[in-house]
């Protein structure tokens, strides 16, 4: 077929255990596929989807997916993206294309650095990243002015960079169980 589109609606099939839309034109699949949780079977190859990244289609169970695409139509709805304990090594890219996001919560994860793509999120007010393995404060974080909360917990944050004098809008800052050992004489 030439399907450009899968609409929203699909989620309202809950009794649905498989779905195949191969070898269409589809660049994205929509949030509220998510909600399809009967679903056991999702065949999406010779597409060019983008949405979730082709990645996490081709690596991740169907269940993880389910989760995560249930996580974006929430963030549509409430402003509020939670993508916790997924065992994420990379921010997703679509993640990046919401701007209107404005917390972010990628706590419990396995990231170790963060793409500059995060400075896009230009509404983005807090930003949770707790529990991850992160070794620094991410640069693309310290250029994000905007910011109010910053958690940074249970991470190996050995020292905070200068550039977090940057952080202006910044009313709550979190760095318990990090592997600091002095704050910057400097920090703001």
């Amino acid at each position: 077929n030439s399907m450009q589109e899968v609409t929203g609606a699909i989620g309202d099939c809950r009794a649905l255990r498989t779905l195949s839309v191969a070898n269409n034109q589809l660049t994205f699949l929509p949030p509220s596929l998510g909600f399809a949780t009967s679903l056991k079977t999702l065949t999406v190859t010779g597409n060019s989807i983008v949405s979730p990244p082709d990645v996490y289609l081709r690596k991740r169970s169907l269940p993880w997916l389910l989760q995560y695409l249930r996580a974006l139509h929430e963030s549509h709805v409430s402003g509020s993206l939670n993508i916790t304990s997924m065992s994420l090594s990379d921010i997703p890219a679509d993640v990046f294309s919401q701007e209107k996001l404005l917390k972010l919560n990628v706590n419990c994860n396995d990231l170790r650095d963060v793409p500059k793509d995060l400075q896009r999120m230009v509404g983005l007010q807090n930003l949770a990243m707790s529990n991850n393995k992160l070794m620094r404060v991410p640069d693309s974080v310290c250029e994000m002015t905007w910011l109010q909360s910053l958690l940074l917990d249970d991470n190996m944050i050995k020292e905070l960079p200068m550039a977090m004098n940057a952080l202006n809008s910044l009313r709550s800052l979190s760095l318990a169980h990090n592997a600091l050992s002095s704050l910057p004489i400097k920090l703001n």
